[in-house]
Protein backbone atom coordinates (compact mmCIF):
# COMPACT_ATOMS: atom_id res chain seq x y z
CA UNK A 1 0.00 0.00 0.00
CA UNK A 2 1.18 3.63 -0.98
CA UNK A 3 0.00 6.64 1.29
CA UNK A 4 0.77 9.94 0.83
CA UNK A 5 -0.25 12.50 2.79
CA UNK A 6 0.91 16.41 2.49
CA UNK A 7 -1.17 18.86 4.97
CA UNK A 8 -1.69 21.03 2.96
CA UNK A 9 0.40 20.70 -0.13
CA UNK A 10 -0.46 22.47 -3.26
CA UNK A 11 0.11 20.97 -6.29
CA UNK A 12 0.03 24.05 -8.96
CA UNK A 13 0.31 23.27 -12.77
CA UNK A 14 1.82 26.22 -14.77
CA UNK A 15 1.41 25.10 -18.17
CA UNK A 16 -0.99 22.62 -20.10
CA UNK A 17 0.30 19.67 -19.08
CA UNK A 18 -2.08 16.63 -18.33
CA UNK A 19 -2.37 16.81 -14.33
CA UNK A 20 -1.09 13.83 -12.03
CA UNK A 21 -1.41 10.12 -13.80
CA UNK A 22 -1.93 7.27 -11.34
CA UNK A 23 -1.76 4.33 -13.97
CA UNK A 24 -2.57 0.42 -12.98
CA UNK A 25 -1.58 1.33 -9.13
CA UNK A 26 -3.34 -0.92 -6.29
CA UNK A 27 -3.92 0.10 -2.59
CA UNK A 28 -2.76 4.25 -3.16
CA UNK A 29 -4.51 7.01 -0.96
CA UNK A 30 -3.61 10.30 -1.57
CA UNK A 31 -4.66 13.07 0.96
CA UNK A 32 -4.59 16.82 2.03
CA UNK A 33 -3.66 18.10 -1.27
CA UNK A 34 -4.67 20.90 -3.17
CA UNK A 35 -4.34 20.84 -7.45
CA UNK A 36 -5.01 24.16 -9.46
CA UNK A 37 -3.56 25.72 -12.47
CA UNK A 38 -3.92 29.07 -10.33
CA UNK A 39 -1.79 31.50 -13.35
CA UNK A 40 -3.51 30.27 -16.19
CA UNK A 41 -7.57 32.19 -16.96
CA UNK A 42 -9.65 29.68 -17.81
CA UNK A 43 -12.75 31.88 -18.38
CA UNK A 44 -14.65 35.27 -18.57
CA UNK A 45 -17.75 36.63 -17.93
CA UNK A 46 -18.46 38.89 -21.31
CA UNK A 47 -21.68 40.69 -22.98
CA UNK A 48 -23.10 39.96 -26.10
CA UNK A 49 -22.72 43.35 -28.10
CA UNK A 50 -24.00 42.23 -31.35
CA UNK A 51 -25.83 39.49 -33.43
CA UNK A 52 -25.93 38.78 -36.97
CA UNK A 53 -26.97 35.83 -38.87
CA UNK A 54 -30.08 34.42 -39.52
CA UNK A 55 -31.93 30.90 -38.81
CA UNK A 56 -31.38 29.24 -42.01
CA UNK A 57 -27.51 29.77 -42.19
CA UNK A 58 -27.03 30.33 -38.49
CA UNK A 59 -26.71 33.06 -36.58
CA UNK A 60 -23.47 34.47 -35.09
CA UNK A 61 -22.57 36.41 -31.83
CA UNK A 62 -20.06 39.77 -31.15
CA UNK A 63 -18.48 39.42 -27.75
CA UNK A 64 -17.01 41.81 -25.39
CA UNK A 65 -14.70 40.54 -22.69
CA UNK A 66 -13.82 43.10 -20.25
CA UNK A 67 -10.76 41.40 -18.68
CA UNK A 68 -8.23 39.52 -20.91
CA UNK A 69 -4.28 39.61 -19.85
CA UNK A 70 -2.18 39.62 -22.79
CA UNK A 71 0.26 37.71 -20.40
CA UNK A 72 -1.33 34.56 -20.81
CA UNK A 73 -3.78 35.65 -23.85
CA UNK A 74 -6.31 32.14 -24.66
CA UNK A 75 -6.05 31.50 -28.80
CA UNK A 76 -9.79 30.23 -28.43
CA UNK A 77 -12.86 29.65 -27.42
CA UNK A 78 -13.93 26.66 -25.62
CA UNK A 79 -17.57 27.47 -24.96
CA UNK A 80 -20.09 29.71 -24.30
CA UNK A 81 -23.23 29.71 -21.71
CA UNK A 82 -25.29 32.11 -20.22
CA UNK A 83 -24.48 33.58 -17.17
CA UNK A 84 -25.86 35.29 -14.34
CA UNK A 85 -24.58 38.37 -13.89
CA UNK A 86 -26.38 39.48 -10.77
CA UNK A 87 -26.43 36.14 -8.81
CA UNK A 88 -22.84 35.00 -10.14
CA UNK A 89 -23.53 31.71 -11.43
CA UNK A 90 -24.99 30.43 -14.66
CA UNK A 91 -28.19 31.73 -16.03
CA UNK A 92 -30.40 29.00 -14.72
CA UNK A 93 -33.63 30.26 -17.08
CA UNK A 94 -31.38 30.35 -20.02
CA UNK A 95 -29.54 27.02 -19.81
CA UNK A 96 -30.22 26.19 -23.63
CA UNK A 97 -27.88 29.34 -24.27
CA UNK A 98 -24.80 26.95 -25.06
CA UNK A 99 -22.38 26.50 -27.35
CA UNK A 100 -19.13 24.16 -26.77
CA UNK A 101 -16.23 24.55 -29.73
CA UNK A 102 -13.19 22.10 -28.53
CA UNK A 103 -10.69 21.80 -25.81
CA UNK A 104 -9.37 25.28 -26.56
CA UNK A 105 -6.08 23.85 -27.40
CA UNK A 106 -6.25 22.08 -30.87
CA UNK A 107 -10.11 22.85 -31.14
CA UNK A 108 -12.45 25.62 -30.75
CA UNK A 109 -13.19 28.97 -32.30
CA UNK A 110 -11.02 31.78 -32.64
CA UNK A 111 -10.18 34.50 -30.48
CA UNK A 112 -9.42 37.29 -32.05
CA UNK A 113 -9.67 40.61 -31.06
CA UNK A 114 -10.53 43.65 -32.79
CA UNK A 115 -10.40 47.50 -31.56
CA UNK A 116 -7.24 50.58 -31.54
CA UNK A 117 -4.04 49.28 -31.75
CA UNK A 118 -2.80 50.07 -28.73
CA UNK A 119 -5.34 47.83 -26.89
CA UNK A 120 -3.38 44.70 -28.21
CA UNK A 121 -0.04 46.27 -26.04
CA UNK A 122 -1.76 45.40 -22.47
CA UNK A 123 -5.32 44.05 -23.61
CA UNK A 124 -8.04 44.22 -20.71
CA UNK A 125 -10.51 44.49 -22.89
CA UNK A 126 -11.17 42.92 -26.20
CA UNK A 127 -13.86 42.41 -28.74
CA UNK A 128 -14.58 39.10 -30.79
CA UNK A 129 -16.78 39.30 -33.69
CA UNK A 130 -18.66 36.93 -35.96
CA UNK A 131 -18.47 33.82 -33.51
CA UNK A 132 -20.79 30.89 -34.36
CA UNK A 133 -23.35 30.28 -32.55
CA UNK A 134 -24.50 27.08 -34.41
CA UNK A 135 -28.53 27.79 -33.99
CA UNK A 136 -28.55 29.49 -30.84
CA UNK A 137 -29.84 32.95 -30.27
CA UNK A 138 -27.54 34.49 -27.55
CA UNK A 139 -29.59 38.19 -27.20
CA UNK A 140 -27.84 41.55 -27.19
CA UNK A 141 -26.89 42.43 -23.46
CA UNK A 142 -26.82 38.75 -22.76
CA UNK A 143 -24.29 38.16 -20.20
CA UNK A 144 -22.28 34.98 -20.66
CA UNK A 145 -19.32 32.94 -19.78
CA UNK A 146 -16.72 32.09 -21.88
CA UNK A 147 -14.42 28.99 -21.17
CA UNK A 148 -11.11 28.82 -22.78
CA UNK A 149 -10.37 25.28 -22.12
CA UNK A 150 -11.75 21.75 -21.21
CA UNK A 151 -8.30 19.84 -22.02
CA UNK A 152 -6.48 17.92 -19.28
CA UNK A 153 -7.56 16.69 -16.06
CA UNK A 154 -5.59 17.40 -12.70
CA UNK A 155 -5.49 13.32 -11.19
CA UNK A 156 -6.55 10.39 -13.70
CA UNK A 157 -6.52 6.81 -12.10
CA UNK A 158 -7.17 3.79 -12.79
CA UNK A 159 -6.23 0.41 -11.06
CA UNK A 160 -7.59 -1.03 -8.00
CA UNK A 161 -8.33 0.10 -3.83
CA UNK A 162 -7.62 4.21 -4.53
CA UNK A 163 -8.27 7.16 -1.99
CA UNK A 164 -8.82 10.54 -2.04
CA UNK A 165 -9.27 11.77 0.66
CA UNK A 166 -9.49 15.71 1.56
CA UNK A 167 -8.27 17.00 -1.71
CA UNK A 168 -9.28 20.41 -3.01
CA UNK A 169 -9.09 20.99 -6.36
CA UNK A 170 -9.21 24.66 -8.07
CA UNK A 171 -9.23 26.98 -11.03
CA UNK A 172 -8.65 23.61 -12.87
CA UNK A 173 -8.24 23.90 -17.06
CA UNK A 174 -10.42 20.41 -17.10
CA UNK A 175 -11.78 18.10 -14.73
CA UNK A 176 -10.68 17.07 -11.19
CA UNK A 177 -10.34 13.73 -11.40
CA UNK A 178 -10.92 10.43 -13.58
CA UNK A 179 -10.52 7.30 -12.92
CA UNK A 180 -11.31 3.68 -15.67
CA UNK A 181 -10.18 0.27 -15.76
CA UNK A 182 -10.48 -0.86 -12.20
CA UNK A 183 -12.69 -1.81 -8.67
CA UNK A 184 -12.32 0.36 -5.81
CA UNK A 185 -12.12 3.94 -5.94
CA UNK A 186 -13.23 6.65 -2.26
CA UNK A 187 -13.45 9.81 -2.80
CA UNK A 188 -14.03 11.43 0.36
CA UNK A 189 -14.45 15.33 1.83
CA UNK A 190 -12.74 16.66 -2.09
CA UNK A 191 -13.98 20.09 -2.73
CA UNK A 192 -14.16 21.68 -6.06
CA UNK A 193 -14.25 25.68 -5.77
CA UNK A 194 -13.53 28.72 -7.37
CA UNK A 195 -10.61 30.71 -6.32
CA UNK A 196 -11.19 34.02 -5.27
CA UNK A 197 -12.68 36.57 -8.23
CA UNK A 198 -13.00 33.87 -10.65
CA UNK A 199 -16.28 32.75 -11.89
CA UNK A 200 -15.91 29.11 -12.27
CA UNK A 201 -14.08 26.40 -10.31
CA UNK A 202 -13.32 24.01 -13.83
CA UNK A 203 -14.15 24.58 -17.32
CA UNK A 204 -13.78 20.97 -18.64
CA UNK A 205 -16.15 17.95 -18.11
CA UNK A 206 -16.61 16.48 -14.35
CA UNK A 207 -15.32 13.63 -12.57
CA UNK A 208 -15.86 10.71 -14.98
CA UNK A 209 -15.99 7.01 -14.32
CA UNK A 210 -16.23 4.47 -17.20
CA UNK A 211 -15.63 1.15 -17.56
CA UNK A 212 -15.32 0.43 -14.13
CA UNK A 213 -15.40 -2.69 -11.75
CA UNK A 214 -17.38 -1.36 -8.67
CA UNK A 215 -17.01 -0.93 -5.13
CA UNK A 216 -17.17 2.80 -6.17
CA UNK A 217 -17.68 5.43 -2.83
CA UNK A 218 -18.19 9.47 -2.97
CA UNK A 219 -19.20 11.07 0.20
CA UNK A 220 -18.84 13.97 2.48
CA UNK A 221 -17.89 16.46 -0.76
CA UNK A 222 -18.64 19.30 -2.18
CA UNK A 223 -18.31 20.18 -6.12
CA UNK A 224 -19.09 23.53 -6.97
CA UNK A 225 -19.17 26.04 -10.23
CA UNK A 226 -17.87 23.41 -12.45
CA UNK A 227 -18.77 23.34 -16.50
CA UNK A 228 -20.42 20.05 -17.26
CA UNK A 229 -21.76 17.56 -15.32
CA UNK A 230 -20.60 17.13 -12.18
CA UNK A 231 -20.16 13.11 -11.89
CA UNK A 232 -20.58 11.27 -14.78
CA UNK A 233 -20.42 7.26 -14.49
CA UNK A 234 -20.89 5.10 -17.41
CA UNK A 235 -20.14 1.86 -19.17
CA UNK A 236 -19.20 1.65 -22.83
CA UNK A 237 -21.73 -0.43 -25.03
CA UNK A 238 -21.01 -1.06 -28.06
CA UNK A 239 -23.52 -0.97 -31.24
CA UNK A 240 -22.90 -4.58 -33.60
CA UNK A 241 -24.65 -3.87 -37.27
CA UNK A 242 -24.80 -7.24 -39.89
CA UNK A 243 -23.33 -5.10 -42.40
CA UNK A 244 -21.19 -1.42 -42.64
CA UNK A 245 -22.65 1.65 -41.55
CA UNK A 246 -21.66 4.93 -41.83
CA UNK A 247 -21.61 5.89 -37.86
CA UNK A 248 -22.17 9.67 -37.23
CA UNK A 249 -22.01 9.45 -32.97
CA UNK A 250 -18.91 9.21 -30.64
CA UNK A 251 -20.89 5.57 -30.04
CA UNK A 252 -18.21 2.59 -30.74
CA UNK A 253 -20.22 0.96 -33.83
CA UNK A 254 -18.66 -2.23 -35.29
CA UNK A 255 -20.11 -4.68 -37.59
CA UNK A 256 -20.54 -8.75 -36.52
CA UNK A 257 -20.04 -11.39 -38.96
CA UNK A 258 -22.77 -13.96 -38.64
CA UNK A 259 -21.08 -16.63 -39.84
CA UNK A 260 -18.66 -16.68 -37.03
CA UNK A 261 -21.28 -16.22 -34.16
CA UNK A 262 -18.63 -17.02 -31.36
CA UNK A 263 -16.63 -14.50 -32.31
CA UNK A 264 -17.16 -10.98 -31.56
CA UNK A 265 -14.99 -7.84 -31.99
CA UNK A 266 -14.29 -5.59 -29.20
CA UNK A 267 -13.58 -2.09 -28.45
CA UNK A 268 -9.27 -2.05 -27.59
CA UNK A 269 -9.97 0.38 -25.50
CA UNK A 270 -12.69 -1.43 -23.41
CA UNK A 271 -10.12 -3.86 -21.83
CA UNK A 272 -11.72 -7.14 -21.01
CA UNK A 273 -11.24 -10.59 -20.02
CA UNK A 274 -11.43 -14.38 -20.30
CA UNK A 275 -14.50 -14.62 -17.81
CA UNK A 276 -16.09 -11.00 -17.97
CA UNK A 277 -20.09 -12.05 -19.07
CA UNK A 278 -21.25 -9.70 -22.34
CA UNK A 279 -24.79 -8.47 -22.14
CA UNK A 280 -26.60 -8.14 -24.95
CA UNK A 281 -29.70 -5.94 -25.81
CA UNK A 282 -31.67 -4.86 -29.06
CA UNK A 283 -31.98 -1.80 -30.79
CA UNK A 284 -34.00 -0.30 -27.97
CA UNK A 285 -32.19 -1.61 -25.37
CA UNK A 286 -34.57 -3.93 -23.82
CA UNK A 287 -31.91 -6.63 -22.08
CA UNK A 288 -32.29 -10.07 -24.20
CA UNK A 289 -29.63 -12.52 -22.94
CA UNK A 290 -25.78 -12.74 -21.67
CA UNK A 291 -22.68 -15.02 -22.38
CA UNK A 292 -19.42 -15.71 -21.15
CA UNK A 293 -15.93 -14.42 -22.43
CA UNK A 294 -13.80 -18.15 -22.88
CA UNK A 295 -10.64 -16.44 -24.45
CA UNK A 296 -9.49 -12.78 -25.80
CA UNK A 297 -7.42 -12.61 -28.92
CA UNK A 298 -5.60 -10.08 -31.18
CA UNK A 299 -5.40 -10.75 -34.82
CA UNK A 300 -2.40 -10.81 -36.56
CA UNK A 301 -3.08 -7.75 -38.92
CA UNK A 302 -3.94 -5.42 -36.04
CA UNK A 303 -7.17 -3.62 -34.73
CA UNK A 304 -9.46 -4.48 -32.60
CA UNK A 305 -9.50 -7.66 -30.31
CA UNK A 306 -11.44 -10.51 -30.58
CA UNK A 307 -13.64 -12.56 -28.10
CA UNK A 308 -14.69 -15.55 -28.20
CA UNK A 309 -17.58 -16.59 -26.40
CA UNK A 310 -18.88 -19.24 -24.93
CA UNK A 311 -22.45 -19.84 -27.07
CA UNK A 312 -23.11 -18.03 -30.52
CA UNK A 313 -24.93 -14.79 -30.93
CA UNK A 314 -28.70 -15.78 -31.53
CA UNK A 315 -29.18 -15.39 -35.54
CA UNK A 316 -32.10 -13.25 -35.17
CA UNK A 317 -30.24 -10.69 -32.99
CA UNK A 318 -27.34 -11.19 -35.11
CA UNK A 319 -29.25 -10.24 -38.24
CA UNK A 320 -30.86 -7.18 -36.93
CA UNK A 321 -28.02 -5.94 -35.33
CA UNK A 322 -27.74 -5.94 -31.31
CA UNK A 323 -25.52 -3.38 -28.65
CA UNK A 324 -23.62 -5.28 -26.34
CA UNK A 325 -21.68 -3.86 -22.90
CA UNK A 326 -19.14 -5.76 -20.29
CA UNK A 327 -21.33 -6.26 -17.37
CA UNK A 328 -18.24 -8.02 -15.40
CA UNK A 329 -15.08 -5.44 -15.72
CA UNK A 330 -17.21 -2.19 -16.53
CA UNK A 331 -21.12 -2.58 -15.49
CA UNK A 332 -19.90 0.09 -11.91
CA UNK A 333 -21.29 -2.42 -9.82
CA UNK A 334 -21.79 -1.50 -6.21
CA UNK A 335 -21.74 2.14 -5.78
CA UNK A 336 -22.38 4.68 -2.95
CA UNK A 337 -22.68 8.54 -3.19
CA UNK A 338 -24.07 10.32 -0.24
CA UNK A 339 -23.80 13.20 2.03
CA UNK A 340 -22.52 14.99 -1.11
CA UNK A 341 -23.31 19.16 -1.93
CA UNK A 342 -23.66 20.12 -5.78
CA UNK A 343 -24.08 23.46 -6.17
CA UNK A 344 -24.54 25.85 -9.12
CA UNK A 345 -22.98 23.39 -11.88
CA UNK A 346 -23.55 23.47 -15.48
CA UNK A 347 -26.03 20.43 -17.21
CA UNK A 348 -26.40 17.94 -14.95
CA UNK A 349 -24.90 16.91 -11.22
CA UNK A 350 -24.81 13.07 -11.61
CA UNK A 351 -25.38 11.58 -14.69
CA UNK A 352 -25.36 7.93 -13.70
CA UNK A 353 -25.77 5.07 -16.84
CA UNK A 354 -24.65 2.32 -14.37
CA UNK A 355 -26.60 -0.27 -12.61
CA UNK A 356 -26.69 -1.25 -9.09
CA UNK A 357 -25.88 1.53 -6.89
CA UNK A 358 -26.99 3.86 -4.02
CA UNK A 359 -27.74 7.71 -4.38
CA UNK A 360 -28.71 8.61 -0.69
CA UNK A 361 -28.42 12.14 1.42
CA UNK A 362 -26.87 14.74 -1.21
CA UNK A 363 -28.44 18.29 -1.46
CA UNK A 364 -28.22 19.85 -5.09
CA UNK A 365 -29.09 23.68 -5.81
CA UNK A 366 -28.90 25.59 -8.93
CA UNK A 367 -27.62 22.96 -11.60
CA UNK A 368 -28.28 24.58 -15.19
CA UNK A 369 -30.44 20.85 -16.12
CA UNK A 370 -31.24 17.81 -14.17
CA UNK A 371 -30.07 17.35 -10.58
CA UNK A 372 -29.83 13.32 -11.39
CA UNK A 373 -30.04 11.83 -14.52
CA UNK A 374 -30.65 8.06 -14.73
CA UNK A 375 -30.41 6.26 -18.83
CA UNK A 376 -28.10 4.85 -21.17
CA UNK A 377 -27.15 7.26 -24.34
CA UNK A 378 -27.07 5.29 -27.23
CA UNK A 379 -25.40 8.02 -28.39
CA UNK A 380 -22.88 8.51 -26.42
CA UNK A 381 -22.50 4.74 -26.71
CA UNK A 382 -22.63 5.39 -22.36
CA UNK A 383 -24.47 2.87 -20.44
CA UNK A 384 -26.51 0.49 -20.02
CA UNK A 385 -28.69 2.91 -17.71
CA UNK A 386 -29.39 2.39 -13.97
Amino acid sequence: MIRSACHGSAVNFSDFCLGMVLANVNRVTLRNFEFAWPDIQIASVATVVAIGGNGTAGYTYDVSIPDLNAAQMPRMIAGITAWDRSADHFDLDNPNDDVSYGDGIDSGTPLRCVGPPQQNINIKECTVKDVPSYGVQFKVGQAVLLRYYSFATAISASGNDITLDHITFKNLIGSDYAYAQGRGLHVTHAVLTRLPGKPVSAVGGGSLLTNVGGDVVVDNSSIGYQCDDAFDMNTTIVRFTPTPVTNGTPMNTLTFDASTPTLLPWPQSNVTQAGDVIGFFDNAMAFTGAVVVQSVSMPTSGGNPVLTLDRPVDAKLAASGFIAGDLTGSAGARYLIDHNVFAFNRARALLLQTPYGWVDQNTFVGQTLKEVYLLASQYWGEGPGA
